[in-house]
C-alpha cells in the first residue's frame, strides 16, 4: 500500500514544494518573486506540452500546498498576478494549443459514458450567470475578484482530454500525499518557530506568511499561537484515506508503522489547527466512516473493538507530538500548560469574534437572497453587517464592515448565483458519491472510503467556511474524477478498479 502514496511523485513534489517555499520566502518584495512567478507559467506550459498530465499534477500539487496562490506574485497595473494563475495561464495555453493541433481532443461519447456530465454543465450555466448579474449590477474588479476562483473549474476541459489510467491515478495520490506532507511539515514547523525562536525572527516569517497569504498566525494564550492554513485540508483527506488505509492493511506488519505515524501527525494538524469547521467536518466523515464499514462490512463489531485502543493511542499520540514541539527545551522551553485551557476554550466558547460575527452577518445575508432568490444578486455584491473582529473594530469604531466575501459557504453560493449554484453543487457532489461507491464493491473499497469521507467533510465545511467557492474546493472535486465512473460502465472499464488479485490491492500493475 505504502507505494501508492509515497513514490516518485511524493518526492518530487514534497521537496519541490518546501523549495519553492523557501525561494518565496527569498524572494519576498524584489524581483525574484516577478522571474518566479514568470517561471511558474513557463514551467507549467512546457510540462502540459510534454504530457498534459504533468501540467495538472503540477497544479495540484499547488493547489494542495498553498492557500492563496501568492506564494510568489507580481503587479500588473496594480493587480497582483500569483503563482496560481501563471500555472493556470501556462496549462491552458499550452492545452489549447495541444487541442488546436489534436492530440488534446476528446470524444463527447466517452465522455458521457465515463461521467455525468449534467451537474457540471449546470454549475457551469450557474457560473456565467452570477458574472453576468455581477457585472450588470456591481464594480467590474470587484466582480472579478469575488468569482475568479470558479475559473479553476477550467481544468475540467485538460482532465476530459485523456483516459485516466491506474497509474496516472497513482500519481495523483502521490502529489496529494506529498502536498499534504509538505503542508504538514510546514505547520509544526510554524508552531515550532512561533514557541521558541526570538521577535526578529518572527517578525521576518509573519510578513512573509501574511504577504503570501499562506496562514493564518494567531496567539491564543502566552506563547500559544493557532497555526490555521486553508490549505491543510488536503492533510485532513490524507486522513481519511489512511483510516481507509487502516481498515484494509493494519493486518500487514510492514504497513503499521506509516499508517500509524500519518494518522498521528494529519490529526496533530487538524487539533493545531484550531479549526471548528475541519472538526465539524472531521465529526461528520467519521460518522459516514463508521456507516460505510459496517454497511459494507469492511469490519465487524469484534474488529471494530478490537481497534478501539489503537484510535485511543493515536489520538493521544497526536497531542504527545504538539506536547513535544512546544515543549521542546532548545533553545527555549515555552509554558505548555495554557495548551489544555486553549483546547477547552475553542471547544465551548460560543461567544467569540469569529462565531458572533459569523451569526450577524447571517440575517444581512438572508435578506440580500429574500431580494433575487431565483436569479441571485450576482459577484461583487456587498453586505454590510456588524463585526466584532478586532481588525475591523481598529478600522471602524462601529463595526460596520462592507464585504462580498461570506462565511456562510452554502449561502454565498445562493446569494451570488440564485437557486442554480447550490443545487448544483449539491448535484455535482451526488454525482461522484455514486460514482465512488461502486468502488465499495472492490479490492479498493479502502480508497473509495476515504474519498467519500473527505466529499462529505468538505461539503460540511462548507456550511461555515467558503471552500466549494475557492480553487481548494473546486479543485477537490476534479481531484475525485478520474476516481469515478458512472454505474453503466461496461465490465471492460471495471476493471480500472480491479487491477489485480493481489494479497493486498495495489493501484499499478507492476
Amino acid at each position: 500500500m505504502l507505494e501508492q502514496f509515497f513514490g516518485k511523485y511524493f518526492w518530487i513534489s514534497f521537496i519541490g514544494i518546501i523549495i519553492a517555499m523557501i525561494l518565496g520566502f527569498v524572494a519576498l518584495g524584489n524581483i525574484l518573486a516577478v522571474l518566479l512567478t514568470i517561471a511558474s507559467a513557463i514551467i507549467a506550459f512546457m510540462l502540459t506540452i510534454k504530457r498534459i498530465e504533468y501540467g495538472l499534477l503540477f497544479a495540484f500539487a499547488e493547489l494542495f500546498s498553498t492557500s492563496h496562490g501568492h506564494l510568489v506574485s507580481m503587479e500588473i497595473n496594480g493587480f497582483s498576478f500569483g503563482m496560481r494563475m501563471a500555472i493556470f495561464v501556462g496549462i491552458m495555453s499550452a492545452w489549447g494549443l495541444q487541442w488546436l493541433r489534436g492530440p488534446a481532443r476528446f470524444e463527447l461519447d466517452l465522455l458521457r459514458r465515463q461521467w455525468d456530465l449534467r451537474p457540471w454543465i449546470l454549475f457551469s450555466i450557474a457560473i456565467v450567470l452570477g458574472f453576468v448579474v455581477g457585472f450588470a449590477q456591481h464594480p467590474a474588479l470587484d466582480v472579478f475578484k469575488d468569482g475568479n476562483g470558479y475559473g479553476y473549474l477550467l481544468y475540467i476541459l485538460p482532465i476530459f482530454s485523456f483516459k485516466w489510467d491506474m497509474q496516472k491515478r497513482q500519481q495523483l495520490l502521490q502529489i496529494l500525499a506529498g502536498s499534504a506532507t509538505a503542508v504538514a511539515t510546514i505547520t509544526i514547523s510554524l508552531l515550532y518557530i512561533y514557541t521558541h525562536l526570538q521577535e526578529p525572527v518572527l517578525r521576518a516569517i509573519y510578513t512573509f506568511v501574511r504577504d503570501a497569504r499562506l496562514a493564518e498566525l494567531t496567539r491564543i494564550a502566552g506563547d500559544i499561537f493557532r497555526i490555521f492554513i486553508q490549505a491543510q485540508f488536503s492533510v485532513l483527506v490524507l486522513l481519511f484515506l489512511f483510516s481507509g488505509a487502516l481498515i484494509a492493511f493494519w493486518k500487514i506488519p510492514r504497513e503499521r508503522p506509516m499508517i500509524f505515524y500519518v494518522l498521528t501527525i494529519s490529526l496533530s494538524v487538524m487539533i493545531i489547527s484550531l479549526s471548528r469547521s475541519f472538526w465539524i467536518g472531521i465529526i461528520v466523515g467519521v460518522l459516514l466512516f463508521a456507516f460505510l464499514i459496517f454497511w459494507r462490512r469492511l469490519w465487524n463489531f469484534r474488529e471494530a473493538v478490537c481497534f478501539g485502543p489503537t484510535k485511543i493511542l493515536i489520538f493521544f499520540s497526536s497531542l504527545a507530538v504538539l506536547w513535544v514541539v512546544i515543549a521542546f527545551p532548545f533553545p527555549t522551553p515555552t509554558n505548555i500548560s495554557v495548551f489544555g485551557d486553549i483546547m477547552k476554550n475553542r471547544t465551548t466558547d460560543i461567544d467569540d469574534s469569529a462565531i458572533s460575527s459569523r451569526w450577524n452577518l447571517l440575517p444581512e445575508m438572508m435578506n440580500v437572497i429574500v431580494d433575487q432568490p431565483v436569479l441571485g444578486s450576482g459577484f461583487g455584491k456587498k453586505v454590510a453587517f456588524e463585526s466584532d473582529d478586532p481588525r475591523v473594530r481598529a478600522i471602524y469604531p462601529d463595526g460596520k464592515w462592507r464585504t462580498y466575501s461570506f462565511e456562510w459557504g452554502w449561502l454565498d453560493a445562493w446569494l451570488k448565483m440564485g437557486l442554480l449554484g447550490p443545487i448544483a453543487l449539491l448535484w455535482i457532489g451526488w454525482s461522484l458519491t455514486l460514482g465512488l461507491m461502486r468502488g465499495l464493491k472492490t479490492e479498493l473499497a479502502w480508497l473509495s472510503v476515504g474519498l467519500m469521507c473527505s466529499l462529505v467533510a468538505l461539503y460540511t465545511i462548507h456550511i461555515f467556511s467558503p471552500y466549494l467557492n475557492h480553487p481548494i474546493g473546486i479543485g477537490f472535486l476534479l481531484f475525485l474524477l478520474p476516481f469515478v465512473h458512472r454505474p453503466e460502465r461496461t465490465q471492460t472499464t471495471q476493471k480500472i478498479f480491479l487491477p489485480q488479485l493481489d494479497p493486498y490491492p495495489r493501484l499499478n500493475s507492476s
